[in-house]
């Protein structure tokens, strides 16, 4: 079993640490004596597939005119929401 998991642009260690290479990962794991029990994958951020919710770039916020909407109430992310994270579609 590998200790280790691989993302799109870095490697994940189980223990929550993130490398920019194998190498890197695999010195961590040595200096830590990690083992492979600790392998684990970071969570992927979970996007909806309801058409209510996709962001509708051709709508305006009725609160603050900003770009995309949610289309069931009509207002951004961030004012649907109450988080600035939400910005651009990040819902």
């Amino acid at each position: 079993m590998n200790n280790y998991s691989k993302g799109r642009d870095h490697w994940h260690c189980g223990c929550g640490k993130n490398f920019r290479s194998e190498q890197g990962l695999t010195d961590h794991q040595r200096d830590m004596n990690h083992s492979s029990d600790t392998a684990k994958r970071k969570p992927q951020k979970q996007h909806t597939f309801d058409p209510e919710n996709r962001p509708d770039w051709s709508g305006k916020c009725e609160v603050c005119e900003q770009s995309p909407i949610v289309p069931s109430t009509g207002m951004c992310g961030p004012c649907t929401f109450g988080e600035a994270s939400t910005a651009n579609g990040n819902w």
